[in-house]
């Protein structure tokens, strides 16, 4: 049995804010983020964080308010979500795709003092009076004059995720700096160090929220797919960006394998793919396999707990359509029957 990847980042740190800091000691020149033409390393990112967090220190926001992010998926987004946990304030992401019944709830609930915007399609639903800050107004922050980092507790409350709503109005999921460091341990195979991740879900999703720890524990390059999705988008990134951990439902997989002019691209550093949400085939997973040279592995989570049960690389595929895998390490489940009993 080989030995499980050490992450490259050492030490244990108290919260995000520290871990950050080392990241940038140790790797601050590699890339962290990778949007078209655009490129942002450790080091810059974390700079531009203490920029727009002295923004928001000088706007009123303080240690423990709760500040929107209403962004699509960007580098901005990601300075945002540094600059809140930086302040010790706590991040609320909202998919631009909400409608405004689930922002006024999502408000209702947890009001924030600030909300970044995209002025090209600003959010509708939030408090009237909420003081908003645009794109723009982000870019020219992050030169501004560094606020140093809070320093917290480990049991304070870095983020919230809110649900997706199928069965109400969404609902919010608290995440201190334990839970996020415990990301850096669940990931299990879908982490090695410096992967290069292509990332096709929404930021506000749980999916990159509650992983920021993991992506700078591990040094990962988030590669952000462009909006809205397209196959042969991710069939370009897959060679152009040297991808290493790509993610997908079974129809955005299959999509993939049937696109022109994918045999001409270079996928030789793809060492896993990730499937969820469905059942993937095993057809499916067989052809992954085959035309990418890669494992196709099965996650199962939820907002509240983003990591759980996942297949391994090598399982048969049979186990891949038939179910969620084992947990995760670091994951304890228990399972009951009907009637509640173990």
């Amino acid at each position: 049995m080989e030995d499980s990847p050490v992450p490259p980042l050492a030490g244990r740190h108290e919260t995000i804010a520290d871990a950050m800091d080392a990241a940038v000691a140790a790797f601050g020149d590699r890339d962290a983020y990778v949007e078209g033409a655009r490129r942002i390393t450790f080091a810059a990112w974390i700079a531009a964080a203490d920029g727009v967090a002295a923004e928001l220190a000088a706007r009123g926001v303080r240690r423990g308010d709760v500040v929107a992010i209403a962004l699509p998926p960007s580098i901005d987004y990601a300075i945002a979500y540094a600059a809140i946990a930086r302040l010790g304030a706590v991040a609320s992401g909202l998919n631009v795709r909400l409608g405004p019944r689930e922002v006024e709830a999502i408000c209702a609930c947890a009001p924030p003092a600030l909300a970044f915007v995209d002025e090209r399609a600003p959010l509708a639903g939030l408090p009237s009076g909420t003081e908003l800050l645009s794109g723009p107004e982000l870019a020219a922050a992050a030169s501004r004059a560094p606020l140093p980092a809070s320093r917290g507790r480990s049991s304070e409350p870095v983020v919230i995720i809110w649900t997706s709503g199928t069965t109400g109005v969404p609902k919010g999921a608290w995440f201190d700096h334990d839970c996020l460091r415990a990301a850096v341990t669940t990931a299990g195979v879908m982490a090695a160090p410096f992967d290069r991740r292509l990332v096709p879900t929404p930021f506000a999703h749980a999916g990159y929220m509650a992983k920021m720890w993991e992506q700078i524990a591990w040094g990962m390059t988030l590669v952000i797919s462009p909006t809205p999705w397209t196959a042969a988008d991710m069939v370009a990134l897959l060679g152009a960006e040297r991808i290493t951990v790509a993610g997908g439902v079974p129809t955005q997989w299959a999509k993939v394998l049937d696109e022109p002019g994918l045999d001409a691209i270079d996928t030789g550093t793809l060492r896993i793919g990730v499937v969820a949400t469905a059942p993937a085939p095993p057809e499916l997973v067989e052809r992954v396999s085959a035309q990418l040279g890669c494992s196709l592995v099965v996650r199962y989570a939820m907002t509240e707990s983003p990591s759980i049960t996942g297949t391994e690389p090598g399982d048969p595929p049979d186990i891949s359509y038939r179910t969620v895998g084992r947990p995760q390490p670091g994951v304890e489940v228990e399972l009951r029957d009907e009637a509640g009993a173990s």
